[in-house]
């Protein structure tokens, strides 16, 4: 008996990260050769394919299926005489999925850290479900308010942060922008001075309570509402 068997075509696919592994004429680009005899899909063909992986930046993701509509024209390739390779190769099989853009806008109080929380977060872009966890700015200080931006993020429940990118690698005020307020404090000072008159005392030195990130400055002044002594 005679075997006859499909001969292999030669796929490549590009897309930005959607959540899905499903290639399409309109979600992608994809390219398909390898048709023999003079065969094409013909004129207005639609395709689909499917990838082993739906996620952004794996370098070996690969096609494991794929249909098509013929269209219109002479000559029209049978699908049963073709076949997709069945695993990744560089040079015939290649599913390339980039990255989603997302915007992060932020805003908090200022706590010694880099880090904002998805409370203090406004994010734009996620599919699927996909959640923030946290943003990490580049500055931790209020004075770098009008250019600190974020650098990196954190997905919640298990999202993988890959599928995402950052629109902006640097400050922009719409879409990339972490902003650190001053925080509202009362100071708690702990004071060790020595009396040198009736009711007056030598500031030896200053301890500032209850400001996060700060060493203490002892104050050019000081108003005192009662005085301890130390045995």
């Amino acid at each position: 008996a005679l075997t006859i068997n499909p001969a292999t075509l030669i796929i490549s696919g590009s897309k930005t990260y959607d959540g899905s592994r499903s290639f399409t004429s309109t979600n992608s680009t994809l390219t398909i050769s390898g048709f023999l005899n003079g065969e094409s899909l013909g004129a207005g063909a639609v395709i689909t394919a499917t990838a082993n992986s739906a996620n952004a930046l794996i370098s070996t993701n690969y096609f494991n299926s794929v249909n098509w509509t013929a269209g219109t024209g002479s000559n029209i390739a049978l699908a049963s005489n073709y076949q997709v390779p069945t695993s990744y190769s560089a040079t015939n099989n290649v599913a390339t999925i980039t990255p989603a853009s997302i915007t992060i806008t932020g805003n908090k109080s200022f706590d010694g850290s880099a880090t904002f929380s998805a409370g203090n977060t406004v994010v734009g872009g996620l599919l699927n479900g996909d959640t923030l966890a946290s943003a990490t700015a580049s500055n931790i200080n209020v004075v770098a308010n009008g250019s600190n931006y974020f650098t990196t993020f954190a997905l919640a429940n298990g999202g993988v942060a890959s599928n995402y990118q950052l629109v902006s690698t640097g400050y922009n005020i719409t879409n990339n922008a972490a902003t650190i307020n001053r925080q509202l404090i009362t100071p708690n000072y702990s004071v060790l001075a020595t009396r040198t008159g009736q009711s007056t005392y030598t500031i030896m030195s200053v301890d500032l309570y209850g400001v996060p990130g700060m060493a203490a400055n002892a104050p050019a002044t000081l108003t005192y509402s009662s005085v301890v002594p130390m045995n």
